[in-house]
């Protein structure tokens, strides 16, 4: 083959070449369009399962007991008892009895703190208001002793402590101390209402 033969050839495979690659690329154009429609389809399809696998966690995920729902308690049960004109002192706990939060208000006695929390703690461990747990204690008052000293805790079977419960799950405890029992269930139960507890 000679020298222009050989020229020619090269002209040709290289025009061929382009067309070739210049036909791939013009496909691959006309096909990326689709390609991220389809791509952004698959996106936002997944990021849809992802919130609706989230959405259906987040509604099986039972309720905790967390400080800004303590504080939530705490502002309503004050707020009743500013309203009546009462002095008093709130405690909340966890299902295990530790203390979350306490307050005491302008004018409540100091030993109103520890009777607030000794009843939030009864409240908690027996899953029932302390004033409930009297009856218990009447009921079977060997138990009753057994289960105090295995505790070590202060407890107080006086009306002012009551359970949280939200959606059947036990979270914790309240207390109220400073007027009288029907007062303190009554500023109890006012901050109970406003958290949403049973």
């Amino acid at each position: 083959m000679g020298r222009v033969d050989a020229r020619r050839v090269g002209v040709v495979l290289g025009l061929m070449l382009s067309m070739g690659l210049t036909t791939i690329w013009v496909q691959a154009q006309e096909q990326q369009p689709g390609d991220a429609t389809a791509a952004a389809e698959a996106v936002e399809l997944a990021s849809g399962q992802e919130a609706a696998e989230a959405a259906e966690q987040a509604e099986q995920q039972p309720p905790t007991l967390t400080l800004a729902l303590a504080e939530q308690f705490l502002e309503a049960a004050k707020a009743e008892a500013i309203k009546q004109g009462w002095a008093m002192s709130f405690a909340v706990v966890d299902a295990t009895g530790r203390q979350v939060a306490l307050i005491r208000m302008d004018g409540a006695r100091w030993m109103t703190t520890r009777v607030a929390q000794a009843k939030a703690f009864t409240a908690a461990t027996f899953r029932r208001p302390s004033a409930a747990v009297e009856e218990l204690a009447e009921q079977r008052p060997d138990l009753f002793q057994s289960l105090t000293q295995l505790i070590d805790e202060p407890m107080l079977l006086a009306g002012g402590g009551l359970p949280i419960i939200i959606e059947g799950r036990l979270l914790g405890g309240v207390g109220a101390s400073g007027g009288t029992e029907a007062e303190d269930i009554d500023c109890a139960q006012a901050g109970l209402d406003v958290i949403g507890a049973e």
